[in-house]
């Protein structure tokens, strides 16, 4: 499939990660603050895509949010939750306890701007459609939902049930997921692939 402005594949998403060392930890204290590492932005990035977080979720959890026995991630209040959850896929797990291993506190103590940032970066340097795309013409935030929109789209291309999509992205109902993820015919397509009549 080729990239697009909205979406970046699972083989984009493993280049992405193993291209994180090209970050600029700390250009500007003062506008992009971070005492993260390169193995942090890694690891925020996966946690934001496989659990299907916006920026500020991963900024704002602990070590303590993680219940790796019931495969959850406990984000407190969101915007548009007063108590929210997101699940963790098991595949996920391995490397997520392994991270996890001596961990307390905030995990990622960071900002969106810096994340944005980040992400820029990455984009530039990879030449990745969905991080170089200008969001005035995407008519749509993709550089702080990129991770949570591909993994949406993962969903659907593998072909899962858009009911079951909507619940992993915590939408509130079928319409804004189907608007959130701009599914197309190119996207039926692709999830057909995957059908078995």
């Amino acid at each position: 499939m080729k990239p697009k402005s909205n979406y970046i594949p699972p083989d984009q998403f493993q280049l992405l990660l193993d291209n994180v060392k090209v970050i600029q930890l700390k250009p500007n204290r003062k506008k992009y603050p971070s005492v993260m590492t390169h193995e942090d932005i890694r690891m925020m990035f996966k946690i934001m895509r496989y659990c299907g977080l916006r920026v500020n979720e991963a900024c704002k959890l602990d070590a303590a949010d993680f219940d790796l026995e019931l495969r959850e991630v406990n984000l407190h209040k969101t915007k548009t939750n007063r108590h929210d959850f997101a699940t963790i896929p098991k595949e996920f797990l391995k490397d997520l306890e392994q991270y996890l291993k001596n961990k307390s506190g905030i995990l990622f103590p960071t900002n969106r701007d810096t994340v944005y940032y980040w992400l820029m970066q990455l984009g530039r340097k990879l030449d990745i459609a969905a991080l170089t795309t200008p969001q005035s013409e995407t008519g749509e935030k993709t550089k702080c939902h990129i991770f949570r929109k591909s993994i949406g789209k993962d969903m659907i291309n593998q072909g899962l049930p858009a009911n079951i999509v909507m619940a992993k992205l915590r939408h509130k109902d079928l319409g804004t997921t189907t608007q959130y993820l701009k599914l197309n015919l190119a996207d039926v397509k692709q999830a057909e692939e995957n059908l078995t009549l």
